[in-house]
């Protein structure tokens, strides 16, 4: 891809020295960009993630950021999910890669796909385990957050 205005050559991805909390994880020092990389999904595809962001800068989210973001939640448009044997199968264009996640990634998925937010995720893994959704909710937070960190949820825009 030719760059004749000079827009992407502002960006420069790279791995992140010494990762995320012993996670690999990447980030651009020209912007905010930033997420851990799932062994499965972007492992072997660094570059394809690189050049993701290189030519969508406009994109940069720093999923590393402390917590799960407040408010509601979105599937990034470059993640494709669908359900299979009652999981989640997650595929990300950016690499083209596809892997197959459990229960409670597809119940957040479809959370966070119909209302943004983990209130039907809770409920669903918690009458899954025949146990209260209160708690089911501190599991699902936490996979959540690790779906955030990993890029596959965005806050919604």
């Amino acid at each position: 891809m030719s760059d004749p205005d000079g827009i992407f050559s502002a960006h420069r991805p790279a791995r992140l020295a010494g990762g995320f909390r012993g996670q690999p994880a990447v980030h651009c020092p020209d912007c905010s960009w930033a997420q851990a990389v799932d062994e499965d999904l972007h492992g072997d595809y660094e570059g394809l993630l690189f050049s993701w962001h290189t030519e969508h800068p406009d994109e940069a989210v720093d999923h590393l950021a402390p917590g799960l973001p407040a408010g509601p939640l979105a599937v990034p448009g470059y993640v494709r999910w669908d359900q299979e044997y009652g999981r989640a199968v997650i595929g990300d264009t950016r690499t083209r890669a596809t892997v197959l996640f459990n229960h409670e990634c597809l119940a957040i998925f479809q959370s966070v796909a119909t209302t943004g937010g983990l209130d039907h995720a809770a409920t669903t893994n918690a009458r899954r385990l025949g146990i209260s959704p209160g708690t089911a909710r501190p599991d699902i937070v936490l996979i959540a957050t690790n779906l955030y960190r990993k890029g596959l949820l965005r806050t919604a825009q």
